[in-house]
Protein backbone atom coordinates (compact mmCIF):
# COMPACT_ATOMS: atom_id res chain seq x y z
CA UNK A 1 0.00 0.00 0.00
CA UNK A 2 1.30 3.01 -1.37
CA UNK A 3 -0.26 6.86 0.02
CA UNK A 4 -3.94 5.04 -0.13
CA UNK A 5 -3.41 2.73 -2.83
CA UNK A 6 -3.85 -1.10 -2.46
CA UNK A 7 -2.50 -3.01 -4.85
CA UNK A 8 0.11 -0.98 -6.04
CA UNK A 9 3.85 -2.45 -6.06
CA UNK A 10 6.05 0.64 -5.86
CA UNK A 11 9.70 0.40 -6.12
CA UNK A 12 12.48 2.89 -6.24
CA UNK A 13 16.29 2.48 -7.79
CA UNK A 14 16.71 5.61 -5.17
CA UNK A 15 16.76 8.36 -7.75
CA UNK A 16 14.40 10.34 -10.29
CA UNK A 17 16.37 9.45 -13.56
CA UNK A 18 14.50 12.69 -15.28
CA UNK A 19 15.17 15.07 -12.90
CA UNK A 20 19.18 15.56 -13.81
CA UNK A 21 18.19 16.53 -17.22
CA UNK A 22 15.37 18.47 -17.42
CA UNK A 23 15.22 22.25 -16.89
CA UNK A 24 11.40 22.30 -15.99
CA UNK A 25 8.74 20.15 -17.10
CA UNK A 26 5.29 22.70 -18.33
CA UNK A 27 2.81 19.93 -19.23
CA UNK A 28 1.57 16.13 -18.44
CA UNK A 29 -0.95 14.16 -19.94
CA UNK A 30 -2.12 11.31 -18.21
CA UNK A 31 -4.81 8.74 -19.80
CA UNK A 32 -3.91 5.26 -18.39
CA UNK A 33 -7.27 3.64 -18.78
CA UNK A 34 -8.07 3.89 -14.71
CA UNK A 35 -4.56 3.79 -13.16
CA UNK A 36 -4.15 7.84 -13.30
CA UNK A 37 -3.78 7.69 -9.00
CA UNK A 38 -0.87 5.27 -9.60
CA UNK A 39 0.59 7.64 -12.47
CA UNK A 40 0.08 10.68 -9.82
CA UNK A 41 1.58 8.88 -7.08
CA UNK A 42 5.18 7.87 -9.04
CA UNK A 43 5.28 11.26 -10.56
CA UNK A 44 4.67 13.44 -6.95
CA UNK A 45 8.26 14.38 -6.60
CA UNK A 46 8.19 15.62 -10.57
CA UNK A 47 4.83 17.15 -10.18
CA UNK A 48 5.52 18.90 -6.89
CA UNK A 49 9.02 20.10 -7.72
CA UNK A 50 7.51 21.46 -11.45
CA UNK A 51 4.08 21.88 -10.60
CA UNK A 52 3.40 21.35 -13.92
CA UNK A 53 -0.64 21.73 -15.95
CA UNK A 54 -2.21 18.49 -15.96
CA UNK A 55 -4.27 16.83 -18.70
CA UNK A 56 -5.81 14.11 -17.10
CA UNK A 57 -8.79 11.78 -18.24
CA UNK A 58 -11.21 10.34 -15.21
CA UNK A 59 -14.14 8.40 -15.67
CA UNK A 60 -16.72 6.78 -14.18
CA UNK A 61 -16.17 3.55 -15.38
CA UNK A 62 -13.02 4.14 -13.06
CA UNK A 63 -14.49 5.53 -10.41
CA UNK A 64 -12.15 4.54 -7.17
CA UNK A 65 -8.81 5.87 -9.17
CA UNK A 66 -10.46 8.84 -10.43
CA UNK A 67 -12.22 9.89 -7.04
CA UNK A 68 -8.34 8.95 -5.70
CA UNK A 69 -6.47 11.23 -9.05
CA UNK A 70 -8.99 14.30 -7.90
CA UNK A 71 -8.34 14.40 -3.99
CA UNK A 72 -4.59 13.65 -5.02
CA UNK A 73 -4.56 16.52 -7.68
CA UNK A 74 -6.33 18.93 -5.03
CA UNK A 75 -4.33 17.77 -1.57
CA UNK A 76 -1.12 18.94 -3.76
CA UNK A 77 -2.42 22.20 -4.73
CA UNK A 78 -3.88 22.22 -8.03
CA UNK A 79 -7.44 23.68 -9.14
CA UNK A 80 -9.48 22.04 -12.34
CA UNK A 81 -10.65 24.52 -14.94
CA UNK A 82 -13.78 22.40 -14.71
CA UNK A 83 -15.01 20.97 -11.84
CA UNK A 84 -15.10 16.69 -12.69
CA UNK A 85 -18.55 15.61 -12.37
CA UNK A 86 -17.71 11.85 -13.13
CA UNK A 87 -21.24 11.33 -13.79
CA UNK A 88 -21.44 12.39 -16.75
CA UNK A 89 -17.92 11.46 -17.77
CA UNK A 90 -19.03 7.80 -17.97
CA UNK A 91 -16.99 6.65 -20.44
CA UNK A 92 -14.14 9.23 -19.72
CA UNK A 93 -13.70 12.86 -19.83
CA UNK A 94 -10.73 15.13 -20.01
CA UNK A 95 -9.80 17.78 -17.31
CA UNK A 96 -7.44 20.06 -17.01
CA UNK A 97 -5.52 20.83 -13.73
CA UNK A 98 -3.70 23.78 -13.09
CA UNK A 99 -1.45 24.39 -9.70
CA UNK A 100 -2.80 26.85 -8.06
CA UNK A 101 0.45 29.62 -7.58
CA UNK A 102 0.11 29.25 -11.42
CA UNK A 103 -3.57 30.50 -11.60
CA UNK A 104 -4.61 33.60 -13.72
CA UNK A 105 -6.85 35.61 -11.77
CA UNK A 106 -9.70 37.04 -14.64
CA UNK A 107 -10.12 40.22 -15.24
CA UNK A 108 -13.61 42.33 -15.10
CA UNK A 109 -15.23 42.78 -17.94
Amino acid sequence: RVDGIRGFDHRSTGENRLDPKMDGLDFIKIDTEGFEDHVLVGATRLIDDYQPTIYIELAAEYSDSSQRSIQWLRDHGYVFEVEPDLSSAHNGDNFVATHFSKVQPCSKI
